[in-house]
């Protein structure tokens, strides 16, 4: 739960000590181009420590699937049901996101999930950061978003599914290891 920071304000939404992970969503458009909107110049930026991954995630409004945010809140809590500590603190996290148990209806539109995308963010990946403008941002210049194309990122896309994201790159590494430790075990 340590590792979810996006609630507290820091430049990534995931952050362990060997990597951080941005998490982008999307919903399928006609033309099929999957973008991403990057809400400002740090959201891309090198990460302190380690490696930057960005999750995609590609979705489709669907009255017949069974993924909602609601559930999906559901589930994780179910998961830290054995870890009072952690419980607490996703629930506080996601009070920081707005999320608010009273209003679950909000909460109940159905998504089917048409792609789950891990890539590294690494030199040449299409990103600007404060870096990219030699002496800074001009004068007057404020809050800077932009869009990514996602077709253009193949080049540096490690894993297609979550279950290549254990199965790790050539030394065998996992590349994201976002799973509960056993109940009893102890979470971080």
């Amino acid at each position: 739960m340590d590792a979810w920071t996006a609630s507290t304000g820091s430049r990534h939404d995931f952050q362990w000590s060997d990597c951080s992970v941005e998490v982008k969503a999307a919903t399928r458009r006609a033309d099929g181009a999957v973008l991403h909107r990057i809400q400002h110049l740090d959201q891309l930026a090198d990460p302190e420590e380690g490696e930057l991954l960005l999750f995609s995630l590609l979705v489709v409004r669907d009255r017949l699937a069974h993924n909602t945010l609601a559930d999906l809140v559901d589930r994780i809590t179910a998961g830290l049901r054995g870890y009072p500590q952690s419980g607490e603190e996703f629930a506080h996290k996601l009070s920081l996101r707005d999320y608010n148990p009273a209003h679950r209806a909000l909460y109940e539109e159905p998504f089917r999930i048409l792609g789950e995308h891990l890539y590294t963010v690494a030199p040449g990946f299409p990103r600007l950061t404060v870096d990219a403008f030699a002496g800074g941002l001009p004068v007057g210049v404020e809050g800077v978003s932009y869009v990514i194309d996602m077709a253009v990122c193949n080049q540096w896309l490690v894993a297609s599914s979550p279950d290549e994201w254990g199965a790790g790159g050539s030394d065998s590494t996992p590349i994201v290891d976002l799973q509960l430790p056993e109940q009893g075990a102890g979470l971080p």
